[in-house]
């Protein structure tokens, strides 16, 4: 190599130096402004912060002193667009360039925020956001799948409120990353995991964040995946001014992840107070009808009592058992049909319906017997008849006969043909 070469050759560190006399003599590299995206950020603990500013082609290392950090009144984040007034400074020990910061100002998102609204558009003009399209959310789940985190906060503020709502309603996580660049894919698999009846309801959440952290939950691919599952999806993503993609296309959209816990899961204790009111609903229902019975029972056999003609007797005793056996399978239907739904959650109101109507039946078993020995058909067993003559007229006294009269003496299995031989009278003192 040229010896007048090597000789006049510079060392790194008088480059260096040469670099950083240029630059800082430079008056427009003193006193610059600089528009661009936030896309790394480092509160170091000395109180400085370290950062990168980027555009579509460069990149741009940016330094903010901890006196001016204390002056801002917003906390630097990824993905914000911001102005920086400062100055450039190279810094000769390892040749680096950075912006040092005098001021900085927010602007926005403006990327995120241009993407965010040209999917919500996309989406809206689709239908993805109809109310036609949102499921129900059950009622009494059984099973609630939570999609999140597991070193989320929200995660143990969703179980915590659903077991304290009740204790008895079984969860399943469906662990993922709910940020960073892979979070999308993660979430989505997390979802499809609970899908085909593993749970009744899903709950898709994590707690609060930055525009980027909360990114994942604006993908495409996520409200898809929340849009197409079989199963009614909660969502409970960050803070109640926090707004997602994936609320639009929930069934349901709590403003918290505990607020989504609260609508997915029900009070247990809500419930049985529910239940025992509709007990007692169903207890008086039942003892209204079955006054009405008796009521009925008593007003067919005091009617029966005071009728004589056998195919009377006859005739309203089938009726009053036709009525009997209507009026007993309604008073089951309905017993069936308001239990149904209620009896899965407390095997006392089983048990206490069983007794009511075993008591009820009893009692109409017992008044039926009562019935029974009050027909007139009964007095044949005691060895008693009635008698009639030709014309069918009923023989009450001695002077409603007369001598070689024909009459007909009716007993248990038949009837008697008879001649009046004699008449004779007889006095039957009453008692008292």
């Amino acid at each position: 190599m040229n010896e007048d070469r090597i000789k006049n050759a510079k060392s790194v560190t008088d480059l260096n130096k040469y670099l950083q006399r240029i630059i800082s003599d430079d008056y427009a590299l003193q006193n610059v402004y600089v528009k661009g995206e936030i896309s790394q950020v480092n509160y170091h603990n000395t109180g400085h912060v370290y950062f990168e500013l980027k555009d579509e082609k460069s990149a741009l290392r940016g330094i903010i002193y901890s006196n001016v950090v204390a002056s801002l009144n917003f906390k630097l984040e990824v993905g914000q667009e911001v102005i920086v007034g400062g100055y450039v400074s190279f810094y000769s020990p390892n040749g680096t360039i950075s912006l040092i910061t005098r001021e900085i100002e927010d602007i926005g998102y403006g990327k995120l925020n241009a993407e965010f609204e040209k999917l919500k558009n996309k989406l809206y003009e689709a239908g993805y956001f109809d109310n036609g399209y949102k499921s129900p959310i059950p009622k009494y789940p059984d099973t609630i799948g939570v999609v999140t985190s597991n070193n989320m906060a929200a995660h143990q503020d969703v179980f915590k409120t659903i077991k304290e709502l009740n204790p008895y309603i079984k969860i399943i996580i469906s662990p993922c990353h709910v940020q960073g660049e892979n979070a999308k894919y993660e979430i989505v698999d997390a979802i499809n995991r609970l899908q085909g009846g593993v749970c009744d309801t899903i709950i898709v959440t994590r707690g609060g964040g930055s525009k980027l952290d909360l990114w994942p939950f604006n993908e495409e691919m996520v409200a898809m995946a929340i849009f197409n599952s079989d199963t009614p999806v909660i969502t409970g993503i960050g803070h109640e001014i926090d707004e997602s993609i994936a609320d639009y296309v929930a069934d349901y959209h709590a403003i918290t992840p505990t607020a989504a816990a609260h609508a997915a899961a029900y009070s247990y204790d809500e419930l049985v107070d529910e239940i025992d009111n509709k007990l007692e609903q169903l207890t008086s229902s039942i003892e209204d009808k079955l006054y009405d019975l008796n009521t009925t029972i008593d007003n067919y056999s005091l009617r029966l009592a005071n009728q004589n003609p056998l195919t009377s007797i006859r005739h309203k005793a089938e009726l009053l058992k036709v009525k009997y056996a209507s009026l007993t399978r309604a008073l089951e239907d309905n017993i069936n049909e308001n239990l149904d739904r209620i009896i899965d959650s407390s095997s006392r109101l089983t048990t206490l319906i069983k007794n009511i109507t075993t008591d009820r039946m009893n009692r109409l078993g017992i008044i039926a017997t009562k019935l029974e020995g009050l027909s007139p058909l009964k007095i044949f067993d005691t060895g008693y008849s009635y008698v009639e003559n030709d014309n069918n007229k009923l023989i009450k006294s001695i002077k409603d006969v007369r001598v070689n009269e024909a009459l007909n003496v009716h007993v248990k299995d038949g009837k008697i043909n008879a001649i009046v031989k004699d008449i004779e009278k007889i006095n039957r003192r009453k008692n008292g």
